[in-house]
């Protein structure tokens, strides 16, 4: 997936609070090849320049791989994952820590 892409698509989802079930509008979901994902965007409950990213995805292995190193490439290392990209039934979940202006 395009570095744009993610760039554009991560910064326009709604910022919903930590520990709270997202509305529709608050996900972005996406395939990818073979790849189905869902991304999340939380604020901290404390005053901070920082956001939680989460992303949980699913599908082909070697799709998830990709997928996983281009938002990697875009949001910097992952803070936190259940990440086993070798079962083609795991769904891997992963964190990003992302510092806001």
């Amino acid at each position: 997936m395009e570095k744009e892409i993610i760039e554009s698509w991560a910064a326009s989802v709604p910022l919903s609070n930590l520990g709270e079930v997202q509305a529709n509008e608050e996900i972005w979901e996406e395939q990818d090849g073979g790849a189905h994902f869902k991304l999340t965007r939380h604020r901290l409950p404390l005053p901070s320049k920082q956001e939680v990213i989460g992303m949980s995805i699913s599908g082909d292995p070697l799709d998830r791989k990709r997928v996983i190193q281009d938002f990697k490439a875009v949001l910097g290392p992952i803070e936190n994952g259940d990440i086993s990209l070798k079962d083609p039934h795991h769904v891997d979940v992963i964190v990003w820590l992302v510092t806001t202006q």
